[in-house]
């Protein structure tokens, strides 16, 4: 069974995972606004006494605060077409699609989540968002709608989406930039005004974050990532590479994701500053994705089931991240 088949057939995951990372990051950056407008005496005011949102308001607060938000994106506030009754973001070079090609789906779950936060600790109200443009859908930047839309509409146009991706085009979008990275060095295209760079709590929004916050999500990161391993490693095997662990690896340097070392037979594997728990503290090893990728890397070079355990982690408070192979 390949990798696209192995995806499609797993009953570990879950699609429902993409409404977990939208909510998440939704509360989380509820919180975090909330604590910036208390202090600058904002929190509350996008709401008009009458009913409706205060776009004028809006639009002052978001004009240049989401520029280079966490490094997710530039944001900017539609205000011509924006009313009291829905608001409209637009995002340009997204954290969540920017080295994605038209998969023919919308896949800014985190990013419309944090958008929605924002707009819930200006206002006050409830609101939801869905993303009704994205790079990953063959627009030219991403588009958030934002209103007083109904929970159920919310789940059945993310899972909607979910389903519609084309998990062909979506594994080998990730083998081009492998390809990339191997012939010329270098991740396939930096954001013009970001660059390539991952920031931790972007990054970490997507992978430790929610891990930490529910089993089966962490549960469904290690099994995916695994998938995307075993799937760089049979590309990049079937274009005659002869080492494919060796790029794999020097791909995480090259990505910023971590730095890299391990000895001869790779039983043991050292991240040191891994983006997945740099800054953590949640007492256990929670770098769920970097595990699942070893784990996959090495099944594939082996032909036979492996796993790698996280034995020492930054998030528990050890000097750097250790897998070792079991």
């Amino acid at each position: 069974m390949d990798s696209i088949d192995e995806f499609r057939n797993s009953t570990l995951i879950d699609h429902n995972l993409s409404l977990h990372l939208y909510a998440f990051a939704k509360e989380s950056s509820r919180e975090w606004h909330s604590s910036a407008m208390e202090k600058s005496r904002v929190l509350g005011k996008g709401w008009k006494a009458v009913g409706g949102f205060d776009v004028e308001a809006v639009n002052q607060y978001f004009t240049g605060k989401g520029a280079r938000l966490l490094g997710e994106c530039i944001l900017k506030f539609n205000l011509e077409k924006s009313s009291k009754d829905q608001l409209f973001f637009e995002e340009y070079e997204c954290l969540d699609c920017w080295q994605i090609p038209n998969i023919n789906s919308m896949i800014c779950y985190t990013a419309s989540g944090i958008a929605a936060g924002g707009v819930e600790a200006l206002t006050g109200r409830h609101v939801e968002s869905i993303e009704t443009a994205c790079k990953a859908n063959g627009a030219a930047y991403c588009e958030f709608t934002i209103g007083d839309l109904a929970q159920s509409h919310v789940i059945e146009y993310y899972n909607l989406h979910v389903r519609r991706i084309k998990v062909k085009d979506a594994l080998d979008a990730l083998s081009r930039i492998i390809d990339t990275y191997h012939k010329e060095g270098r991740l396939p295209e930096e954001r013009e005004q970001l660059g390539a760079d991952h920031d931790f709590i972007g990054l970490q929004l997507r992978t430790s974050l929610p891990s930490a916050n529910d089993e089966r999500f962490a549960v469904n990161l290690f099994e995916g990532a695994k998938i995307v391993s075993k799937r760089i490693h049979s590309h990049l095997t079937d274009t005659g590479e002869k080492s494919p662990i060796e790029v794999m690896l020097g791909f995480v340097d090259a990505s910023k994701a971590g730095r890299i070392s391990y000895n001869s037979d790779l039983k043991k594997i050292r991240v040191e500053g891994s983006a997945e728990s740099f800054g953590l503290s949640t007492g256990k090893p929670s770098c769920r994705f970097m595990r699942g990728y070893l784990t996959g890397m090495m099944e594939a070079n082996l032909n036979k089931p492996v796993e790698y355990v996280e034995t020492k982690c930054l998030a528990a408070k050890d000097e750097f991240c250790e897998f070792e192979r079991i």
